[in-house]
């Protein structure tokens, strides 16, 4: 009987002491190790955490476009109303002065671009033809319309550069990601496309400025219409036309950027 009861209650006990006397030496380090894959988690989850937010941030990249030549853009195209105003309005020497500035600002944006890398932004690549279109298609239709340059010239031009707006809109549908959305699409500072105007496009546009400022020199001078300036319309339209087939063959007219899942 002693013997049962031995089993039964004294043998277990003893276990349990063994067990705890063996069990206490080796609790600070159980705890320090436990404590160390606590931190090391910790420090994985948080690794984790950082490359997310890392590449979150990639996809979210954004560039400066408070830039002065953005804001001499942004100026050209407002002036766009004005000189239909003072030419609407017979201000003549208004409509050179205001025409002037608009042409110092396009000089203007250009070079301040290249002399200073922190002026340089990827929305200025296509803000900057973008206003030179809106500024001259708005003194072309204007003059059209006062029979002071002639019509034919005028649809020429204003369809070639209503079909590069076209497909400037395409590319720049193209180059977002999904899901596409109205505000991805008119965010300037999701700049998914870098437009490369050409050699041959920036002379039309400056041919372009040229007829327009000496149509607005005509009223001043003693010169008349000087039927319409002889051959200057023919060489601008053969400009135009050779501009507008290049951009639609050349692959370098355009590219996306590397960061265009914005």
């Amino acid at each position: 009987m002693l013997k049962n009861c031995f089993r039964q209650f004294l043998l277990p006990q003893i276990h349990t002491l063994h067990l705890r006397s063996f069990l206490k030496p080796l609790t600070p380090i159980m705890c320090i190790k436990h404590k160390n894959f606590q931190s090391s988690s910790s420090n994985v989850h948080h690794t984790s955490n950082q490359n997310n937010n890392f590449h979150h941030s990639q996809h979210l990249e954004r560039e400066n476009i408070y830039t002065v030549p953005n804001g001499l853009c942004v100026l050209r195209m407002l002036s766009a109303p004005l000189m239909v105003y003072t030419l609407a309005t017979g201000l003549h020497t208004e409509s050179l002065i205001l025409f002037t500035f608009a042409g110092l600002t396009d000089l203007a944006d250009g070079l301040i671009a290249r002399k200073f890398k922190g002026q340089r932004s990827k929305l200025g690549s296509i803000l900057d033809p973008l206003a030179d279109k809106i500024f001259v298609s708005t003194l072309f239709i204007t003059l059209a319309a006062m029979d002071r340059i002639p019509a034919w010239l005028t649809v020429i031009i204003i369809s070639r550069d209503v079909i590069l707006i076209m497909a400037s809109a395409f590319l720049r549908y193209k180059s977002l990601s999904s899901p596409r959305t109205l505000s991805k699409f008119f965010n300037p500072q999701l700049t998914t496309i870098e437009m490369n105007p050409s050699l041959l496009s920036k002379i039309n546009t400056t041919l372009q400025l040229l007829y327009i400022g000496s149509t607005l020199l005509i009223p001043l001078t003693s010169l008349g219409d000087v039927s319409l300036m002889g051959y200057f319309p023919v060489i601008m339209v053969t400009t135009t036309l050779c501009s507008g087939i290049h951009y639609a063959l050349s692959k370098n007219s355009y590219r996306f950027i590397s960061h265009r899942k914005s």
